[in-house]
């Protein structure tokens, strides 16, 4: 569990590792929209304590009536920081096909990666990958991805990242 910035809040860290790709690409995307709702839905997920007079801690109404910069932007921000120091663990069995990748695959590749587009990573990462652990699915079918913990999803970005630049070091 880690302490929020606001007395009372503690987020539940193995809750936010198991969040799926797909649930943290939408949280971003509300974040970059300023959809309230859509980033009250997640809090109400990864919460494990907030104050008794905020209301349920699974509720996203408890965190859509905060005060927009004492309370609400904080406990976005909070997750935000926490999302991005998942583990990210090497995943066997992944191997990519960096040579035969297209250049606007790499344009997309980072362009996505820069805004936080899961869904545009994702549907590269199903051009790109030649190999994945059997249990996930197809390698280019892009819910093989954005089904991932995103911890795990991290770890491919960046251990794709890595093989690109180790590549392009030859």
């Amino acid at each position: 569990m880690t302490e929020s910035s606001i007395p009372g809040v503690q987020f539940d860290t193995g809750k936010i590792a198991q969040l799926t790709t797909l649930q943290v690409h939408d949280f971003f995307q509300a974040n970059r929209r300023v959809n309230t709702q859509k980033q009250a839905e997640t809090l109400a997920l990864v919460v494990k304590t907030c104050p008794d007079e905020w209301g349920r801690v699974d509720d996203p109404l408890t965190y859509e009536n905060r005060p927009l910069k004492r309370e609400f932007i904080p406990l976005v921000r909070t997750f935000r920081e926490l999302i991005t120091e998942a583990d990210t663990a090497e995943i066997p069995d992944l191997t990519f096909d960096i040579g035969n990748m297209l250049a606007k695959d790499m344009g997309d590749f980072f362009g996505a990666v820069n805004i936080s587009d899961m869904k545009t990573v994702s549907a590269v990462l199903t051009r790109v990958v030649k190999t994945c652990p059997k249990d996930w699915g197809a390698v280019d079918a892009a819910d093989t991805y954005l089904k991932r913990p995103y911890p795990q999803f991290l770890g491919i970005v960046n251990r794709f990242i890595r093989e690109v630049n180790d590549d392009s070091k030859k």
